[in-house]
């Protein structure tokens, strides 16, 4: 892979309020051990990522770990340039977990959870 796509780049993120209301209140849902995501089709023809952690997952250096890891997950994923959708991960609220495997593994359960992963 050329090394610009192995950035996470402003064009993989999502941006604004607006999107984020119109993926939580109009797309679709799904949970897995570690992680609860929200998608809704684009497009783009690739995945922008959005995450949301709230106050009470943990201290701010736990909520910034959390998303260090599901940003590296997403960007070094192979079938992120393949899908056209807009997906926001949410940390579960009952399981936590900072091992990278753990939430890599959840990460593609949720993917094929969301018959996403063809």
């Amino acid at each position: 892979m050329e090394k610009a796509n192995q950035k996470f780049s402003s064009v993989d993120r999502l941006k604004g309020e607006k999107i984020f209301q119109e993926i939580f209140r109009s797309g679709g849902k799904a949970r897995g051990y570690y992680l609860r995501g929200r998608y809704q089709e684009n497009s783009l023809g690739c995945m922008r990522l959005g995450i949301t952690v709230s106050r009470k997952f943990g201290k701010s250096h736990e909520r910034n770990r959390f998303k260090r890891l599901i940003r590296e997950i997403f960007r070094t994923h192979p079938k992120r340039f393949s899908m056209g959708i807009d997906l926001v991960i949410l940390p579960s609220i009952y399981q936590k977990s900072d091992s990278y495997q753990d939430l890599q593994r959840d990460f593609d359960k949720l993917l094929m959870r969301l018959k996403l992963d063809n």
